[in-house]
């Protein structure tokens, strides 16, 4: 922040004196000094050298320097304009004046004569110094942080410090009262860093917790330089004279805050000691509530027996059962034996592939396919019927469904539907549709009475099905319904694709 201080100097002859530059060429004669706290500078020290004309080029003056400018004529300096530029900023001052720069500002004086125009110009740079931290404080401490923050806005009052040296986890504190390489606990983890004044260039970040630099501020830079809730680890509070400095202008302050018990070697070591008890504990209950529930299981299990072999049962209907074997009695009667061994040899096969995959929950969509192709085959040999079976080209036949899903079904539309019809007709339909595989059964037989629409959760064979029911998560489903054209009924199964 840059700071002007206009000071009249007690005599223009005490100047001249301790002026360390003159400038003298007409119709000017000026003095200039370079002090701080009490000492003042050679210019030819400070300066690559000086134009033709006497001017100090590249001038470059200590950070918290001040630059006197006074007229080295006695009289007066009537007749003068004293124009001070910074930043963009011009203002006319008094005739003599001493003036203090931020570290980095390029500051430029020039002195006009009013009579002529005629006038001069100095330019100058302060150069920067290395930033120190001259206090941390917690920020919750609201009253210590008004102070602070006030005290730091008047230069000839020293500033607030928190009491650390008497804190038991501070060792050693430097000559700002500020801790050196501190560890602090884990609830003291909320800071406000006060550097000394901090120039429009500077940039900072605190590494370990955050990557970018931020930059100075005039209206936010205690805002910036807060750091609430930090989490447990090691940290180091950077802070640069200007973007890119080097470690001459460069303040590193480093400190820790410590990890809380439950995220220490003994605290992890207590807390997986608690869960392995309590994961004993569990275990042994568990282990009980098993050996309670045996029983129960090994009913279950002669239930879920009991409920697979009725699917069998109803899959193989006596009543197609005694109209299979009838249908060969006649064959063998009419001395047609020849269609009596094909249709004994396709009911085997059928009664085979129902007795072998009753075992199974489930398989593919291929053997469904197989299975209740052999049953049409074999009604059509005693009841001849058109029938197709229609796969959807996205539909594929590895794809896993229950086992003989669809054969109730399939036989009810050819003995409720199709039986007697002279020109009966089957059509099965299988496709995809919202993750879901829908296999739809049609007939063309005399359909269901008006309003007789069914609708279920798969309800296929009683507690085998309530079984699957469970498997899908309630998301299969059962429609029977007349046609849309009157024309028979349709039945649609929707179950989930299995992934």
């Amino acid at each position: 922040m840059k700071k002007i201080l206009f000071t009249l100097l007690v005599t223009l002859i005490h100047l001249h004196a301790d002026a360390q530059f003159h400038y003298t060429k007409s119709p000017f004669s000026i003095g200039m000094i370079v002090t701080k706290e009490g000492l003042s500078y050679s210019i030819d020290s400070l300066c690559s050298g000086y134009d033709s004309s006497g001017i100090p080029q590249d001038l470059v003056i200590p950070s918290g320097s001040s630059m006197i400018i006074f007229n080295d004529t006695v009289p007066s300096n009537e007749g003068l304009i004293y124009r001070f530029s910074t930043n963009g900023k011009v203002k006319d001052l008094g005739s003599m004046m001493s003036i203090n720069s931020s570290d980095g500002e390029i500051d430029t004086i020039t002195i006009v004569r009013k009579i002529d125009n005629a006038s001069i110009q100095i330019i100058w740079k302060t150069d920067y110094r290395k930033p120190k931290l001259r206090a941390l404080i917690p920020a919750d401490d609201i009253d210590l942080l008004l102070q602070t923050t006030f005290n730091g806005l008047i230069s000839d009052r020293k500033i607030n410090h928190a009491d650390w040296e008497n804190e038991e986890y501070i060792t050693s504190i430097d000559a700002y009262g500020v801790p050196i390489n501190p560890l602090f606990p884990t609830d003291v983890n909320s800071f406000i860093f006060f550097p000394d004044d901090i120039g429009d260039e500077a940039v900072w970040r605190l590494a370990g917790y955050e990557e970018e630099f931020k930059r100075a501020d005039e209206n936010e830079s205690v805002k910036k330089l807060t750091y609430r809730k930090l989490p447990p680890g090691r940290y180091e509070f950077v802070l640069k004279a200007f973007v890119g400095a080097g470690e001459e202008y460069t303040l590193r302050y480093s400190f820790s805050i410590m990890k809380p018990w439950w995220m220490t070697i003994g605290g992890i070591a207590g807390i997986v000691f608690f869960a392995l008890s309590v994961i004993g504990a569990i275990v042994f209950l568990l282990y009980q509530r098993k050996v309670k529930n045996d029983k129960k299981e090994l009913e279950w299990q002669k239930q879920l027996a009991h409920s697979e072999l009725k699917a069998i049962r109803s899959q193989l209907n006596p009543h197609f059962m005694f109209n299979a074997l009838n249908a060969i009695q006649n064959l063998v009667s009419m001395g047609e034996n020849t269609q009596a061994n094909q249709y004994i040899n396709k009911l085997s096969k059928l009664m085979r592939m129902v007795l072998e995959r009753s075992e199974s929950g489930f398989h593919d969509l291929n053997a469904e396919l197989e299975n209740i192709t052999h049953y049409l085959e074999l009604e059509n040999l005693r009841m001849p019927f058109q029938y197709a079976i229609n796969v959807n080209k996205n539909v594929s036949g590895d794809m896993l469904i229950p086992s003989l899903l669809l054969q109730p079904y399939v036989e009810n539309a050819v003995i409720h539907g199709i039986f007697g019809k002279t020109e009966g007709e089957i059509i099965i339909d299988i496709y995809l549709k919202n993750s879901m595989i829908i296999f739809e059964v049609k007939d063309n037989g005399k359909g269901l009475p008006s309003g007789n629409v069914h609708n279920s959760g798969l309800n296929l064979s009683g507690s085998r099905m309530d079984y699957l029911n469970k498997i899908y998560d309630h998301h299969a489903s059962v429609k029977v319904s007349n046609r849309k054209d009157g024309s028979g009924v349709v039945v649609e199964i929707a179950i989930p694709t299995e992934e």
